[in-house]
Protein backbone atom coordinates (compact mmCIF):
# COMPACT_ATOMS: atom_id res chain seq x y z
CA UNK A 1 0.00 0.00 0.00
CA UNK A 2 2.99 2.25 0.83
CA UNK A 3 4.75 1.94 -2.44
CA UNK A 4 1.15 2.91 -4.11
CA UNK A 5 0.97 6.24 -1.94
CA UNK A 6 4.66 6.93 -3.43
CA UNK A 7 4.22 6.22 -6.76
CA UNK A 8 1.15 8.35 -6.57
CA UNK A 9 3.10 10.84 -4.78
CA UNK A 10 5.90 10.92 -8.07
CA UNK A 11 3.34 10.75 -10.65
CA UNK A 12 1.57 14.08 -9.11
CA UNK A 13 5.13 15.47 -8.57
CA UNK A 14 5.61 15.22 -12.70
CA UNK A 15 2.31 15.94 -13.67
CA UNK A 16 3.13 19.49 -11.75
CA UNK A 17 6.49 19.51 -13.62
CA UNK A 18 5.02 19.14 -16.96
CA UNK A 19 1.99 21.32 -16.29
CA UNK A 20 5.28 24.21 -15.59
CA UNK A 21 6.55 23.30 -19.01
CA UNK A 22 3.54 23.38 -20.60
CA UNK A 23 2.66 27.00 -19.42
CA UNK A 24 6.55 28.25 -20.72
CA UNK A 25 6.66 26.01 -23.77
CA UNK A 26 2.87 26.62 -24.87
CA UNK A 27 0.49 28.24 -22.92
CA UNK A 28 3.02 31.82 -22.68
CA UNK A 29 2.68 31.88 -26.54
CA UNK A 30 -1.15 31.87 -26.94
CA UNK A 31 -1.93 35.09 -27.85
CA UNK A 32 1.25 36.48 -28.44
CA UNK A 33 0.12 37.90 -32.20
CA UNK A 34 -2.88 40.09 -30.71
CA UNK A 35 -0.59 41.35 -27.83
CA UNK A 36 1.81 42.24 -29.87
CA UNK A 37 0.29 44.92 -31.75
CA UNK A 38 2.71 47.63 -32.66
CA UNK A 39 4.98 47.86 -34.96
CA UNK A 40 8.84 49.28 -34.64
CA UNK A 41 11.92 48.39 -36.82
CA UNK A 42 15.22 46.81 -35.50
CA UNK A 43 18.46 46.12 -36.84
CA UNK A 44 19.97 42.96 -37.25
CA UNK A 45 23.10 42.48 -34.81
CA UNK A 46 24.34 39.00 -35.25
CA UNK A 47 23.55 35.36 -35.46
CA UNK A 48 22.33 33.86 -32.72
CA UNK A 49 22.81 30.07 -31.39
CA UNK A 50 19.69 28.81 -31.93
CA UNK A 51 18.66 27.22 -35.29
CA UNK A 52 16.51 25.10 -37.75
CA UNK A 53 17.94 23.14 -39.85
CA UNK A 54 21.44 24.60 -39.51
CA UNK A 55 20.21 27.99 -40.13
CA UNK A 56 21.13 29.89 -37.21
CA UNK A 57 18.64 32.88 -36.54
CA UNK A 58 19.01 36.11 -36.29
CA UNK A 59 19.67 38.42 -33.02
CA UNK A 60 17.51 42.30 -33.41
CA UNK A 61 18.00 45.18 -31.61
CA UNK A 62 15.26 47.55 -31.37
CA UNK A 63 14.33 50.53 -29.42
CA UNK A 64 10.76 51.37 -27.61
CA UNK A 65 10.43 54.47 -25.78
CA UNK A 66 14.12 55.39 -25.99
CA UNK A 67 14.51 51.51 -24.15
CA UNK A 68 17.10 48.88 -25.61
CA UNK A 69 15.50 45.49 -26.29
CA UNK A 70 17.06 42.61 -28.38
CA UNK A 71 15.02 39.54 -29.81
CA UNK A 72 16.04 36.70 -31.14
CA UNK A 73 13.62 35.67 -34.64
CA UNK A 74 12.15 34.82 -36.98
CA UNK A 75 11.36 31.74 -35.75
CA UNK A 76 10.57 28.40 -36.99
CA UNK A 77 8.15 25.26 -35.86
CA UNK A 78 11.55 23.12 -36.43
CA UNK A 79 13.52 22.40 -39.35
CA UNK A 80 15.11 19.58 -40.99
CA UNK A 81 18.87 19.87 -42.42
CA UNK A 82 20.72 17.06 -44.95
CA UNK A 83 24.88 17.86 -44.47
CA UNK A 84 26.45 16.52 -47.67
CA UNK A 85 30.57 16.19 -46.93
CA UNK A 86 33.56 15.56 -49.43
CA UNK A 87 36.87 16.59 -50.01
CA UNK A 88 36.24 17.40 -53.83
CA UNK A 89 33.46 20.29 -52.16
CA UNK A 90 34.47 23.82 -52.57
CA UNK A 91 35.50 25.81 -49.13
CA UNK A 92 32.53 28.26 -49.66
CA UNK A 93 29.26 26.39 -48.34
CA UNK A 94 26.62 25.96 -50.62
CA UNK A 95 22.93 25.47 -49.62
CA UNK A 96 19.82 24.42 -51.06
CA UNK A 97 17.17 26.15 -48.94
CA UNK A 98 13.27 26.96 -48.64
CA UNK A 99 13.96 30.09 -47.32
CA UNK A 100 13.53 32.38 -50.70
CA UNK A 101 12.36 35.68 -49.44
CA UNK A 102 11.58 37.70 -46.46
CA UNK A 103 8.07 38.31 -47.34
CA UNK A 104 7.64 34.12 -47.74
CA UNK A 105 9.07 32.79 -44.59
CA UNK A 106 7.90 29.21 -44.18
CA UNK A 107 7.12 27.84 -40.65
CA UNK A 108 9.11 25.03 -41.06
CA UNK A 109 12.77 25.32 -42.52
CA UNK A 110 14.93 22.97 -44.79
CA UNK A 111 18.08 22.75 -46.26
CA UNK A 112 20.60 20.88 -47.72
CA UNK A 113 23.90 21.63 -47.17
CA UNK A 114 27.57 20.98 -49.40
CA UNK A 115 30.48 21.29 -47.33
CA UNK A 116 33.87 20.44 -47.81
CA UNK A 117 34.99 17.87 -45.31
CA UNK A 118 38.14 19.29 -45.12
CA UNK A 119 37.69 22.89 -44.39
CA UNK A 120 34.83 24.98 -45.10
CA UNK A 121 33.55 28.59 -44.91
CA UNK A 122 30.12 28.50 -43.29
CA UNK A 123 26.86 30.54 -44.92
CA UNK A 124 23.24 31.18 -43.25
CA UNK A 125 20.42 31.16 -45.42
CA UNK A 126 18.80 33.34 -43.00
CA UNK A 127 21.82 35.65 -42.62
CA UNK A 128 21.15 35.86 -46.25
CA UNK A 129 17.57 37.09 -45.92
CA UNK A 130 18.57 39.44 -42.61
CA UNK A 131 22.34 39.98 -43.66
CA UNK A 132 23.83 41.95 -40.58
CA UNK A 133 23.16 45.67 -40.06
CA UNK A 134 19.74 45.38 -41.82
CA UNK A 135 16.43 46.37 -40.84
CA UNK A 136 13.31 44.19 -40.08
CA UNK A 137 10.10 44.49 -38.81
CA UNK A 138 9.56 43.88 -34.82
CA UNK A 139 6.13 43.89 -33.76
CA UNK A 140 5.97 44.22 -29.90
CA UNK A 141 3.42 44.15 -26.92
CA UNK A 142 2.99 47.72 -25.87
CA UNK A 143 2.45 47.01 -22.36
CA UNK A 144 5.21 45.08 -22.32
CA UNK A 145 8.04 45.78 -25.19
CA UNK A 146 9.93 42.87 -24.00
CA UNK A 147 7.71 40.61 -25.77
CA UNK A 148 8.25 40.56 -29.11
CA UNK A 149 8.52 38.69 -32.12
CA UNK A 150 10.14 39.17 -35.77
CA UNK A 151 8.84 39.59 -39.01
CA UNK A 152 5.79 37.29 -38.25
CA UNK A 153 4.62 34.99 -35.29
CA UNK A 154 5.66 31.26 -35.72
CA UNK A 155 2.65 30.24 -34.00
CA UNK A 156 2.07 26.79 -31.40
CA UNK A 157 3.15 23.07 -32.72
CA UNK A 158 0.40 20.95 -33.01
CA UNK A 159 2.76 17.91 -32.49
CA UNK A 160 4.29 19.97 -28.93
CA UNK A 161 0.95 20.45 -27.69
CA UNK A 162 -0.08 16.68 -28.44
CA UNK A 163 3.23 15.76 -26.80
CA UNK A 164 2.01 17.54 -23.35
CA UNK A 165 -1.69 16.26 -23.61
CA UNK A 166 -0.84 13.21 -24.22
CA UNK A 167 1.69 12.61 -21.09
CA UNK A 168 -0.78 14.25 -18.80
CA UNK A 169 -3.36 12.04 -19.83
CA UNK A 170 -1.26 8.87 -19.73
CA UNK A 171 -0.18 9.80 -16.16
CA UNK A 172 -3.28 10.77 -14.61
CA UNK A 173 -4.66 7.51 -15.87
CA UNK A 174 -1.40 5.89 -14.71
CA UNK A 175 -2.79 7.80 -10.69
CA UNK A 176 -6.06 6.67 -11.16
CA UNK A 177 -5.15 2.76 -11.31
CA UNK A 178 -2.66 3.24 -8.47
CA UNK A 179 -5.68 5.21 -6.64
CA UNK A 180 -8.17 2.59 -7.09
CA UNK A 181 -5.59 -0.81 -6.76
Amino acid sequence: MEISILWLLFIMAYLIVIQICFYFIVLKKIGREKRCCEKTVGVVKRMSSIYYGDAHTAVVEYFVNNKKYKVVGPKFLGGTCITVKTPSQDIETAFESNLTSKDNLPLYVHTKIYKNSIACKTCSPILELFPIGSDVDVYYNPNKPKEAYVHRFEGISKIVVGIFVGANMLLLVFAFILFIL
